[in-house]
C-alpha cells in the first residue's frame, strides 16, 4: 500500500497483481509513504495488503473523498497460477526454507504448494477477488484508476498523465518461468475459479 499526501493518491496493494513492481516506483514518483495513512495530524500503520474497506475503517470514508484511489487487477485464472508458483518456488518459499518466515498463513501456503498439485491446492488456497479489495461496504467499486497487469505499462502511463508526473515503466519483480495459465486447468477447476471470482469477471470483464 502507498499513500501520497502530496498528490492525494492511495494505492491499494492487491496481492499478485504486480504490486511489488508498482509499490517501489509509486513511493519514489509520488513521494509517498508505504503502509502508512494520515489520520488527523498523525500517520498510522496499515497492512501491506489491506483492502480499501479495512483502510477506511481506520481513517473513515470521509477522509478518502478527495483521494484518487488506485488498485491493480488481474485475470483470476492467471492470478491463481501465479500465486501457486510464488508459494512453491518464489521468494516466500525461500524465506520459509531458511526459517525466516514467521507468518503461519504464508508457511501453510508454501507447504501446501510444495505438497499438492495445482488442481488440489487451489481448493485450499484463499484470497479475495480483486474487486473485494477495491469496493466499499455497499459493494460499489471505489477505485478511480484500475491498473490491469495485462496492460500495466499503458495504464501506468495514463495514471501519470492524470497526476501530471513523469511517466515510468515498473520494473519486473518476482517474475516466474511457467507454462501459460490455461494449461493448468481442467474444465472442473476452471469453473471453480469462475464461481469464486465471479465479481472480477463481472466488473473487469475477464474471461478464461
Amino acid at each position: 500500500m502507498v499513500y501520497s499526501e502530496k498528490y492525494k493518491v492511495l494505492f491499494v496493494s492487491v496481492p499478485k497483481t504486480g504490486t511489488t513492481s508498482l509499490t517501489a516506483s509509486l513511493v519514489e514518483r509520488l513521494e509517498g509513504r508505504r503502509n502508512q495513512v494520515p489520520k488527523g495530524d498523525t500517520w498510522v500503520s496499515v497492512g501491506e495488503h489491506w483492502t480499501l474497506k479495512q483502510i477506511a475503517e481506520v481513517i473513515g470514508w470521509d477522509a478518502l473523498n478527495d483521494v484518487h484511489i488506485v488498485g491493480g487487477v488481474r485475470n483470476p485464472w492467471d492470478r491463481l497460477v501465479s500465486s501457486y508458483n510464488f508459494y512453491k518456488n518464489g521468494r516466500v518459499a525461500k524465506l520459509v526454507r531458511a526459517g525466516k518466515q514467521r507468518n503461519p498463513k504464508a508457511i501453510f501456503n508454501v507447504m501446501m504448494a510444495k505438497l499438492l498439485p495445482f488442481k488440489y491446492w487451489l481448493r485450499l488456497y484463499r484470497t479475495g477477488a480483486c474487486f473485494e479489495y477495491l469496493c466499499d461496504g455497499d459493494g460499489t467499486l471505489r477505485a478511480d484508476t484500475v491498473i490491469r497487469i495485462e496492460s500495466m505499462n499503458e495504464d501506468v502511463e495514463a495514471l501519470c498523465q492524470k497526476l501530471n508526473v513523469a511517466s515510468f515503466e515498473p520494473a519486473v519483480v518476482n517474475a516466474s518461468s511457467r507454462k501459460p495459465y490455461e494449461e493448468y486447468y481442467s474444465s472442473e477447476t476452471r469453473n471453480i475459479i469462475a464461481r469464486r471470482f465471479k465479481a472480477d469477471l463481472e466488473h473487469f470483464n475477464y474471461s478464461f
